[in-house]
């Protein structure tokens, strides 16, 4: 997990001199901090491959009641998923994907993991088997459009290295679809 995030837009400071306002104010402060910390907490635990721990962590975010939608919850869902889809809970994943999705969807990166999980899905009949006719080449298709979108989305954040993780995950789709015989 790389690149710049933004969890909320910037408030204002004016009018600290009004006590009503420095109440708002701080309600802002405790909510954000509250984000930060349980979204801190739950990056230290995906740093030791402790996904469920992680995802757990990301999930008590989701219910700071001062934490609006439009604040930067879509890089939490798009926290949670990964760590969801690292503990091979696609179902889990997908969901909070498509919550990053529902409030930004035209941010890459959530679709990139959406495409990594379909393709991570796509393998597992093959993975028991080893045998490439066992390859969910529908669920490829899938991976392949998720990663399309996201090199047509809008936000791409800078640092995030869009291009080089839509175009890695293309390739392995791309291999996989040649090792099970397709054209």
């Amino acid at each position: 997990i790389t690149g710049q995030y933004q969890i909320g837009e910037a408030f204002s400071l004016v009018g600290q001199e009004n006590v009503a306002r420095r109440i708002e104010l701080s309600n802002k402060y405790e909510a954000r901090s509250q984000a930060i910390a349980r979204i801190t907490i739950g990056l230290a635990y995906f740093s030791l491959r402790d996904y469920q721990n992680a995802l757990e962590s990301f999930q008590s975010a989701e219910n700071i009641s001062e934490w609006d939608e439009s604040q930067g919850k879509e890089v939490l869902y798009l926290l949670a998923g990964n760590a969801a889809m690292k503990a091979e809970d696609f179902d889990t994943a997908i969901s909070k994907l498509k919550k990053s999705l529902s409030i930004d969807p035209e941010y890459s990166r959530p679709l990139i993991t959406l495409g990594s999980g379909y393709y991570l899905q796509a393998l597992k009949p093959f993975d028991k088997t080893t045998d490439p006719a066992n390859i969910d080449l529908v669920l490829i298709d899938k991976a392949i459009e998720k990663y399309n979108q996201a090199l047509e989305a809008k936000n791409q954040p800078a640092l995030s290295d869009i291009s080089t993780k839509v175009h890695f995950g293309l390739g392995q789709c791309h291999l996989m679809q040649a090792y099970a015989g397709m054209d």
